[in-house]
């Protein structure tokens, strides 16, 4: 994932890049917006730009998608990222995930430039998850990122909240949804422009 291959948040990619470049990207940061527009797939993209061999941390402002780290984050293997999503059949993420996340980023990279940590579905995390939370938040190690995706980010305790950067994402444009069911998933031109009319900006929806 790149940020080239996103359609409709230009604007934010643009946000991001440029709190890189001038060294103001927070270390936590909370991607707030409706469901299914897109945010896990930035972050995850964000991910990949971190770890690329010509991405954030040497000037470039995006991943190339071919290099050995851009493989593994595509392919969830690459050590110094964790994505971290509700369990199936549970309602919430427990604390013991919480506890895997604060382990995680204390380690040192072992290969990339940062360990990114992604919580999707982050308001489905526990009250004693979020507190289990805070101490990473408050003090974070060296070389960390902390990317907590949302639909429902006032659902997050205020603590939480205050401790994060929040990144607003907003529904996409029918001509962008547009594009990604004719793209992504094989739809007929047609039907995909009936459909982005009916979603209300959400490609998961339609």
């Amino acid at each position: 994932m790149t940020f080239a291959a996103i359609r409709g948040h230009a604007a934010t990619i643009a946000f991001l890049r440029q709190a890189s470049l001038h060294d103001r990207l927070a270390h936590a940061l909370l991607f707030a917006g409706p469901a299914g527009i897109g945010k896990r797939c930035v972050a995850v993209a964000l991910a990949a730009w971190a770890q690329c061999d010509t991405g954030m941390q040497t000037g470039g402002d995006d991943a190339c998608g071919a290099c050995a780290g851009c493989r593994q984050v595509a392919a969830g293997t690459h050590p110094d990222v964790r994505l971290v999503e509700p369990e199936a059949g549970k309602k919430e993420i427990g604390i013991e995930r919480a506890r895997e996340v604060k382990r995680f980023t204390q380690l040192a990279p072992a290969q990339g430039r940062l360990k990114v940590a992604i919580l999707d579905d982050a308001h489905r995390l526990s009250a004693a998850a979020q507190n289990g939370l805070l101490k990473t938040l408050e003090d974070p190690p060296g070389r960390s990122l902390l990317v907590l995706v949302s639909n429902s980010p006032d659902s997050l305790l205020l603590t939480v909240r205050s401790r994060c950067q929040r990144v607003r994402f907003q529904p996409l444009a029918p001509a962008d949804v547009a594009a990604v069911l004719v793209e992504g998933h094989g739809l007929d031109a047609d039907e995909a422009a009936r459909l982005s009319l009916l979603c209300e900006g959400s490609p998961r929806r339609a």
